[in-house]
């Protein structure tokens, strides 16, 4: 039995030994990460107030665009009331939806001008002039 209790003994003791030496390599491994993680903190703050900067001004840009938008769109009714008369006698809840959302103007009125032009006569886009340029004669004197 003696030789079953030494060995017992010897193996608590490596277990133990081998325990106590991970936790201190674990330790050694696992301070120096993290002192460079806490070594890196402010520049991570810094790149991070940049970013939030970056993206507060692009919202407040997209705001701008939208306002103006929306202030084209006011200026582009009052010039011609018969694009809110059609669009009221189309649809109602699309009128409402072009009216919070200027934006998709544009490719509407790309899209049925034509149809509207046939129908109505009336000329939503200007015809744009497609020719060349010709180029004048540069003259140095």
């Amino acid at each position: 039995m003696s030789d079953l209790r030494q060995t017992l003994v010897l193996f608590s003791l490596s277990l133990v030994l081998s325990v106590v030496i991970n936790l201190v390599l674990h330790k050694k491994r696992v301070q120096p990460t993290l002192d460079e993680i806490n070594a890196m903190l402010p520049a991570a703050e810094r790149a991070l107030k940049t970013g939030m900067s970056a993206l507060g001004q692009k919202s407040a840009d997209l705001k701008l665009e939208k306002r103006i938008e929306g202030m084209l769109y006011d200026s582009l009714i009052d010039q011609y009331p018969e694009i809110k008369m059609i669009l009221e006698q189309l649809s109602p809840e699309l009128l409402e939806e072009i009216e919070q959302n200027p934006r998709v103007l544009q490719g509407l009125m790309e899209r049925w001008a034509p149809m509207i032009k046939q129908l109505t006569g009336i000329n939503l886009i200007p015809e744009q002039n497609n020719e060349p340029k010709k180029e004048q004669p540069d003259y140095d004197f």
